[in-house]
């Protein structure tokens, strides 16, 4: 683009109609905007492959770019990151492609998932929220999911949305690698905490060997039934989950040294939460505070929960520092 923009500091374009020049290259270019800082681009109809590589740029937004197949970001100086809803689900051979070192703040939700990411130089990347939207999944979908997240190795904070922790409980995708999480402190997870999202959560937590902090938000589907705490055997590893749990022992370990805060939202007392938060206790050294937070119910449940939680503060504890608060 001869000429370009010279002093522009801050662009914004919203509902804009590509379809006969779906392929921005050449545009976003450091040549063409020399002082552009922020981008904002928002509902760019038909916009496939999009370049951007504005050496000073300091923050691009995409959200909405339903058609992109391949996105191409280069920032010496970008710091923050935000794509949302964007990616065409239907496209097999869709891509990402990131180098930003000074990056900050990255913020990856709603998107459909590529087929190729390639996350270089991210080394300074403080926070990383991600999420996805899944059209259909297949044995391939995990290992993607599993890619990106490794391009995100040097992050200190991670925000998980449910659907990532699904796909990594995938049996396709135990076995498969992803590069651990060394400089995390703090982990939070969206999660439906079923018997079958549990080995994404162990897989996570053996993939944090260090972090401090532990945030789980239960999101409740109410189309699966989940079992009530059998108060009765509150003392002996008897349901399926807590089997499992005490089996990773060993594989946690270092998770379970360096613990030392965990916050759990929508805790109902069911069997897979109280499980959970049971052997967190019991093998937590580092563990000082458990807070749960659950919401109202009707009166006769309050009497089991509160036997429940009464149970609860009888627990084993690892660490003769940890308390337990229910709000």
């Amino acid at each position: 683009m001869k000429g370009g923009f010279l002093s522009l500091h801050t662009l914004s374009l919203s509902l804009v109609v590509l379809y006969s020049q779906s392929f921005l290259l050449d545009l976003f270019t450091d040549s063409s905007f020399p002082r552009l800082k922020e981008l904002n681009l928002n509902a760019c109809f038909g916009l496939k492959q999009l370049k951007v590589s504005c050496l000073v740029l300091e923050e691009l937004t995409l959200e909405n770019c339903f058609q992109l197949h391949a996105l191409d970001v280069t920032g010496t100086k970008l710091k923050r990151l935000r794509v949302a809803s964007c990616f065409d689900a239907y496209c097999d051979k869709s891509w990402v492609k990131i180098n930003a070192p000074s990056l900050r703040i990255m913020v990856w939700e709603y998107n459909a998932i590529n087929e190729n990411s390639s996350l270089e130089n991210l080394i300074s990347v403080h926070e990383a929220s991600i999420g996805f939207f899944v059209l259909h999944e297949d044995a391939s979908v995990a290992q993607r999911v599993s890619n990106l997240l490794s391009g995100l190795s040097r992050a200190h904070c991670l925000t998980l949305e449910s659907k990532c922790i699904e796909m990594l409980s995938s049996k396709n995708n135990i076995a498969n690698l992803m590069h651990p999480f060394s400089n995390l402190k703090s982990l939070e997870l969206q999660t439906g905490l079923n018997k079958h999202n549990v080995p994404g959560l162990a897989y996570l937590f053996k993939s944090s060997p260090t972090i401090n902090t532990l945030i789980l938000t239960i999101v409740n589907d109410y189309k699966i039934e989940r079992r009530k705490w059998n108060k009765d055997l509150w003392d002996m590893p008897t349901s399926e989950e807590e089997q499992f749990w005490e089996s990773q022992t060993q594989t946690l370990k270092s998770f379970l040294n360096h613990l030392s805060i965990v916050k759990i939202h929508g805790f109902l007392e069911c069997e897979n939460e109280v499980s959970l938060a049971k052997f967190l206790l019991k093998h937590g050294k580092a563990l000082q505070g458990m807070t749960l937070f659950s919401g109202h119910c009707k009166y006769r449940d309050s009497l089991r929960r509160k036997k429940i939680r009464s149970q609860m503060m009888g627990f084993l504890r690892a660490s003769s520092n940890a308390k337990i608060a229910f709000l």
